[in-house]
């Protein structure tokens, strides 16, 4: 689903958080060239107002208003983001990464039964793409990694809205989880010039990616390596390509490539005086995104 930050472009559910055990997680894809504009918090997934608010902050941190801040969300690469409260313990997830954890309860019962995808209320609305929310009344913290590989191919009792964005009908988006609240385009049920664009064309998570892509990436070589290391990736088609490298917490490290190139196989040597450790390649494409992993010695 494609988002322009406009205040009505959003996904309108009648919803409330769930009280108790939670977890919020999606995939995001910020097309915007910084987070420091608007009101510095781009919203992901809000509840009334501020309980809870989940976006991305002026610094491009993932976070749970007022409770827990933490990793980096890439801009135009297509990012795994999660939250999980199990009654005593939250945590933050990017690409099944945990980020940040806090013991602070996430929020009170609130009074406000409405779950907004991409604004609700005050804040800035998200620029570019949401796909695959899932929210559960459940601590998914020990499945988030299967989540945002496979989704849900059944729905168990604790998920509460599962929206794949694949199924919308007129102005209603249909939610996976059988007899769950049905999600409405913008602020009404009227169609609006601003409402969310159904994009049915892009993919997100990597089980999607292999099946559908349009660029294959290679195993990094040397690896392990020390100061140098090639990284090859080959192009079905022409296409924007851009290349990065990313260390464990989804941190920006290099930026290899970001341009447009023909279809072909190239070769492109990182170097660079890393602290040792593991590193991510990430490959976004028309999209998509591939990666791998890489060790610095």
């Amino acid at each position: 689903m494609g988002f322009t930050s406009s205040k009505s472009s959003k996904v309108t559910v009648p919803l409330q958080a769930p009280n108790g055990a939670v977890t919020m997680e999606a995939w995001v894809y910020y097309t915007g060239t910084s987070y420091s504009g608007g009101t510095g918090r781009f919203t992901i997934m809000e509840f009334g107002d501020d309980t809870p608010w989940f976006g991305i902050n002026s610094q491009g941190q993932l976070e749970l208003y007022n409770v827990v801040s933490g990793g980096r969300v890439p801009m135009r690469a297509w990012t795994h983001v999660a939250y999980t409260w199990d009654g005593t313990n939250g945590a933050l997830f990017v690409n099944g990464t945990q980020v940040g954890t806090s013991t602070k309860a996430p929020w009170t019962l609130p009074t406000v039964n409405t779950l907004g995808i991409g604004h609700n209320t005050g804040d800035t609305g998200w620029q570019g793409y949401i796909d695959e929310v899932m929210v559960w009344k459940d601590d998914r913290s020990g499945q988030i990694l299967n989540d945002m590989q496979s989704g849900v191919a059944t729905a168990p009792a604790t998920l509460l809205a599962y929206y794949k964005f694949e199924n919308v009908t007129g102005q209603t988006v249909a939610n996976q989880v059988a007899g769950g609240p049905v999600g409405t385009l913008g602020t009404s049920a009227a169609a609006d010039d601003s409402d969310p664009t159904v994009v049915t064309s892009v993919v997100t998570s990597s089980r999607k990616n292999t099946e559908a892509a349009q660029a294959t990436l290679q195993p990094s070589y040397p690896n392990p390596f020390r100061n140098e290391t090639n990284i090859t990736f080959t192009l079905q088609r022409a296409a924007p390509v851009r290349l990065t490298v990313l260390d464990v917490t989804g941190r920006l490290v290099a930026t290899l490539l970001d341009e447009k190139r023909a279809a072909g196989t190239y070769t492109v040597p990182f170097r660079g005086s890393l602290r040792s450790g593991l590193y991510r390649y990430q490959l976004t494409t028309e999209g998509q995104t591939v990666s791998r992993t890489m060790v610095v010695q």
